[in-house]
């Protein structure tokens, strides 16, 4: 790692070339995508909102603490550099993108870095039981993040989620970046989560298309250089204490996009 003082020195020597004598790798991982069993779970209290947002990469990350005088717990001879887990990891990962957003798109105001952080993240999360079930909007929000595609976001939702709480509507208001209007359909993913006790505290449970229980339109146009407001309505007749849950997708001119939602019938 280089830190400010060797950065000044190679600047101050401006060599043609230079050489390095270790490597970082990657360090690739087969259980990629699976929730931290400690990671923290909506919905928030006493007004039910989603936590979180999104999710990232937390666990078992290289970090830049050094293994020196550290012992046998930290990788290789203690020479190196620890893996750390936690919100101080996922955390990092979230401001370096958001940071790499701003260079990219100065413009960008707070509010349009975060839509497009979490409405383009991939909604791949698995549970942290047994690995294989998906888990719900009150576990990974929107999904992990995809620096990639947030990038390129042209739509930004405010806010970036449906949180019902205990009313049966909820208005979302989506702004178009472009010259051109952008026209989406609409299609609902429904969470049903697991009835296991061993599985109800990590959110586990599988998704099906489509969810009769809400009410929102097919398509939508967003116009150019301008907003539009979003309506998604839980149904009537549903018994109270029921939970609706689920994300929406936009697919279309761009994107595709999509937001969790999540109400209680009062």
């Amino acid at each position: 790692m280089i830190g400010k003082n060797e950065g000044a020195a190679l600047r101050t020597a401006n060599p043609p070339d230079a050489s390095t004598t270790a490597i970082f790798q990657e360090f690739v991982t087969p259980n990629k995508d699976i929730l931290a069993g400690f990671s923290s779970q909506g919905p928030t209290k006493p007004d039910l909102l989603i936590k979180p947002d999104a999710t990232s990469v937390g666990v078992n990350v290289l970090s830049s603490i050094t293994c020196v005088g550290k012992g046998a717990g930290c990788p290789g001879d203690g020479s190196g550099w620890a893996f750390f887990s936690g919100t101080s990891m996922a955390t990092p990962h979230f401001a370096g993108s958001a940071a790499v957003l701003l260079q990219l798109h100065p413009g960008w105001s707070p509010d349009q870095v975060k839509s497009a952080l979490v409405n383009t993240s991939d909604r791949v999360v698995k549970d942290a039981k047994t690995g294989t079930m998906d888990v719900g909007p009150m576990a990974q929000g929107a999904g992990r993040e995809n620096l990639g595609k947030a990038a390129e976001a042209a739509v930004f939702f405010e806010p970036d989620s449906a949180s019902f709480g205990k009313v049966s509507f909820f208005n979302l208001t989506l702004s178009n970046a472009l010259g051109a209007g952008q026209t989406f359909s609409l299609a609902a993913t429904k969470f049903t989560p697991s009835t296991s006790p061993s599985l109800i505290p990590f959110d586990a449970g599988t998704t099906s298309a489509g969810d009769s229980r809400i009410s929102f339109p097919a398509s939508l146009t967003v116009p150019a250089n301008g907003s539009t407001t979003l309506t998604v309505s839980v149904n009537p007749g549903l018994a109270s204490g029921t939970v609706v849950q689920g994300w929406i997708t936009l697919t279309g001119s761009s994107g595709p996009y999509h937001f969790a939602y999540y109400a209680v019938v009062p």
